[in-house]
């Protein structure tokens, strides 16, 4: 009877060492990929910190309380801004009516009547400057 359940005993041993030789090969190869992942992450996340310092040292040189006045000014000025009246002052706008006035300019007749204003004021100006250097001026020069 001894020999029974010695041999039931190392029967049963052997199941159990059978079984903890599968949990630990599961429990090395879950290990492995572990540390594997934790590599890849590890230099990912160091190439993106490479990338990222210059941004966040520009980011710690802003100063957030003037940032945070600004934004505050920003919205105190939209909050007194009226949207619905503007929206209102916009669609009164007789955009149509617009269009066919700046359709039916002449831009050569509109040059040439600027051209002929400019020159105009030309002749005056020269007219003027004349009139304030001849003895026909009895006002004074003028530059006083």
């Amino acid at each position: 009877m001894e020999q029974n359940s010695a041999d039931y005993i190392i029967k049963k041993l052997k199941k159990e060492m059978v079984i903890n030789r599968i949990i630990s090969s599961v429990t090395l190869a879950l290990t492995i990929a572990i540390l594997v992942v934790a590599c890849l992450a590890y230099n990912e996340i160091k190439s993106f910190l490479d990338v990222a310092e210059p941004v966040l040292e520009e980011l710690s040189k802003i100063d957030m309380d003037a940032l945070n006045e600004s934004l505050e000014n920003f919205n105190g000025i939209m909050e007194t801004f009226n949207f619905k009246e503007l929206k209102e002052t916009l669609d009164n706008i007789d955009f149509v009516g617009l269009n066919d006035i700046l359709e039916g300019l002449d831009m050569d007749k509109l040059t040439e009547t600027l051209d002929n204003i400019n020159e105009g004021a030309e002749r005056l100006e020269g007219i003027g400057e004349w009139f304030q250097n001849s003895p026909f001026n009895i006002f004074g020069s003028g530059d006083e």
